[in-house]
């Protein structure tokens, strides 16, 4: 089925890719959130990949669905890590810790 502007949008090829893909976005969200660093989002990916992983067999669909929400938990965590070193360091070179 084609999309606005010539893209494609592939379906996966079988269980085993979505599998795959399941245990990738669960080592992400478990790194994530293992890491301490806002584990919010990696705790949303790993709980949505574990639900990916227990549907995968009876309906591929929906659960290439919950990755993609999963791994998009994953981009919204690590946007707020950039944003919050930005801060970081944009406070510092205004002279938030010299002290005065």
């Amino acid at each position: 089925m084609a999309e606005p502007y010539g893209r494609v949008r592939r379906p996966y090829r079988g269980v085993e890719d979505v599998r795959n893909h399941a245990l990738a976005t669960l080592a992400a969200g478990v790194v994530l959130t293992m890491s301490c660093v806002l584990g919010p989002g990696g705790v949303v990916a790993a709980v949505l990949a574990g639900r990916a992983l227990g549907t995968v067999e009876d309906d591929p669909g929906h659960a290439g669905a919950l990755l993609r929400w999963g791994w998009s938990a994953v981009a919204v965590n690590l946007m707020v890590i950039a944003a919050g070193a930005v801060a970081f360091v944009v406070a510092g070179l205004g002279g938030a810790w010299t002290g005065s």
